[in-house]
């Protein structure tokens, strides 16, 4: 059986985006309206899946097509969501760049670029007391969020869920 390299990425990348007690082929299976062993075919790249499959998966888990139909290109990918500013978007932030970056590990070869004219985000995990201040400057100057209007930063009003690591 011929095995279908790039459906097993793009299985690679929905199961990045679950939780880890969920069941990858029952949650596949039940999007897709099939059994499980089907699922775990289509996972496998043992059987190919339909662009409806790829539809139903891709409007289930927010995935954009462009990420695997252009891999072989110079194209840049940027992914995000600003239309949602709260006070979880740092915590919804933060779980993103981990997703993308389980996701990036799956693959052979890895190379990112960052453009930032500030330091890059994971490093504020080696300082916490950083990592919190400029979440706190994100929430209050960049979101524009109610609740921080007349708030002023103290290290002593760390977040912990912000700065931990695993």
């Amino acid at each position: 059986m011929e095995k279908h390299h790039g459906q097993v990425l793009y299985f690679q990348q929905v199961k990045s985006l679950l939780p880890p007690h969920i069941s990858f082929a029952d949650e596949v299976a039940q999007v897709l309206d099939i059994s499980t062993d089907s699922a775990y075919r289509r996972i496998r790249g043992e059987k190919p899946i339909t662009f409806d499959d790829i539809q139903k998966l891709s409007a289930r888990y927010r995935i954009s097509l462009d990420q695997f139909l252009h891999l072989q290109s110079s194209a840049i990918i940027f992914t995000g969501r600003l239309d949602h500013a709260s006070a979880s978007f740092i915590e919804d932030y933060l779980n993103n760049m981990l997703q993308q970056f389980e996701f990036m590990r799956g693959f052979e070869h890895k190379h990112i670029y960052f453009l930032p004219n500030d330091i890059a985000p994971f490093m504020y995990f080696q300082f916490p007391e950083l990592a919190a201040f400029t979440f706190f400057y994100y929430m209050k100057s960049l979101l524009n969020l109610d609740h921080m209007k007349d708030l002023k930063f103290a290290v002593k009003n760390i977040n912990e869920a912000q700065v931990k690591t695993r």
